[in-house]
């Protein structure tokens, strides 16, 4: 087969396959950028329990870990006291190597789970992010 039609076909394929996989995909949402630091967001408990969060970086390094405060409400909002009457404090979550990239929102789902975590008359949550470190060893952490 002539190499110009077979370079050719190769590059057609290319091309279709490289549309093809845009297609459905859609990439993290851009934020600013302006080291104001992090964002979270409470979306709802997915199929499996787990509390699923936006998670926004406006800080100049990919988010590797964080912590966070699960705020246990009843069905009319009000707070109910978790652990030892405090709103339950989870550990640093570390999920992957640049798990939130620097200016991106991000869908994230965590290991809070209502079934293992709330107390009984818990209905929802508000999940308020305490600190994140960073790719480039820095640590951001929330105003009180």
């Amino acid at each position: 087969m002539n190499k110009k039609l077979l370079l050719g076909l190769f590059a057609s394929v290319l091309f279709v396959f490289t549309i093809s996989c845009g297609v459905d995909k859609k990439g993290p949402e851009k934020v600013k950028v302006d080291g104001s630091g992090v964002e979270m967001v409470f979306k709802e408990f997915n199929d499996d329990g787990f509390a699923v969060v936006e998670i926004l970086n406006h800080m100049e390094s990919d988010m590797q870990e964080f912590r966070a405060l699960a705020i246990w409400l009843d069905k009319d909002g009000n707070y109910i006291p978790g652990f030892m009457d405090e709103p339950d404090d989870f550990p640093f979550q570390q999920i992957d190597r640049n798990m939130v990239p620097t200016g991106t929102k991000v869908e994230f789902e965590t290991m809070i789970r209502m079934d293992d975590f709330a107390p009984e008359e818990a209905e929802s949550v508000e999940i308020k992010i305490i600190s994140a470190k960073f790719e480039d060893k820095s640590e951001w952490i929330a105003e009180e």
